[in-house]
């Protein structure tokens, strides 16, 4: 990763009001713009899934065939930080979520594994789902809603039909959901893996547009 900022312009930022003391900074407003423009355009790109292992490298090096152009996958999703953009591996997943979970704010505990049991054992949120549909068409409509744990318990599930004057029959279902912490983190995670990834019939010409733009 260390080569993927050299791409970049630098600008000078003035940390105080004395004119003299400037930090020089890499300057990342050409990036977001540069993604911006391309961001649209499903011509340029097709989607992956990340699988454990893969870093930013390995899938160059797969789909590109040189590790060097990971710059270019972290430019076309807009990551800046590669370790916490990325989806993490199982075992690093777990890893995170115990060290954070075993915090004050949580378990506050030291103790290893018990702030993963914490978050696999305590809920995060409650949902409620009504689902409308009309029976015989295509016409269904959902929404869900979040609850506190009283309303939660004390919700039904079930569906009831109910016959319009047109004669069409309304199925109205309720069902509910509770997602623990720990599930919480693992699909924050899982929706990181899906990235987009520069065709390479246009590498060449973007990468030149690219650098071009930074100079």
């Amino acid at each position: 990763m260390a080569n993927y900022f050299k791409h970049y312009n630098k600008t000078f930022y003035n940390k105080s009001d004395q004119a003299t003391s400037l930090d020089v900074l890499t300057n990342l407003t050409t990036r977001i713009s540069f993604v911006e423009k391309y961001a649209d355009n499903t011509a340029l790109y097709y989607l992956y899934t990340i699988q454990d292992g893969d870093t930013p490298d390995i899938v160059a090096h797969k789909l590109y065939g040189s590790s060097e152009y990971h710059w270019i996958i972290l430019l076309f999703n807009n990551i800046l930080d590669p370790q916490y953009d990325w989806p993490l591996e199982q075992r690093s997943l777990g890893l995170y979520i115990d060290s954070k979970y075993s915090s004050e704010e949580y378990a506050n505990t030291s103790n290893t594994n018990e702030g993963l049991a914490w978050a696999q054992s305590h809920i995060k949120e409650y949902n409620v789902t009504e689902t409308t549909l009309i029976v015989g068409t295509n016409d269904s409509y959902s929404n869900t809603f979040a609850v506190d744990s009283s309303t939660y318990a004390n919700t039904i599930v079930g569906s009831s039909n109910f016959t319009l004057e047109s004669d069409d029959v309304l199925t109205i279902s309720t069902t509910k959901s509770a997602k623990s912490y720990f599930d919480h983190e693992v699909e924050f995670n899982d929706s990181k893996r899906t990235i987009r990834i520069l065709k390479p019939e246009f590498l060449d010409p973007v990468i030149r547009e690219f650098k071009s733009l930074v100079k």
